[in-house]
């Protein structure tokens, strides 16, 4: 089992072997995710500016307002099915 002490400031120093594991390196990013009582940690690679160009709009010029009132919609949706 790896340990780490938790300073003043809410930091830490992630375990040389979690590092190499993970294959993280010096301003590389994480992801945590808490998930039934537990913090998950996962590397975060590429950053947004990697997907530009990955997403089509469905019209030119897109309509931001619409899309966010969407995705709303559907979180709602989501959120009262559970």
């Amino acid at each position: 089992m790896l340990t780490s002490t938790l300073t003043s400031k809410g930091q830490t120093t992630l375990p040389r072997r979690i590092r190499e594991a993970l294959g993280l390196h010096p301003r590389d990013r994480i992801l945590y995710e808490l998930a039934d009582g537990k913090a998950v940690l996962r590397p975060l690679k590429g950053d947004v500016l990697g997907l530009r160009g990955s997403v089509r709009p469905r019209q030119r010029p897109e309509d931001f307002t619409e899309a966010r009132r969407s995705v709303q919609r559907k979180v709602a949706q989501a959120a009262a099915k559970e």
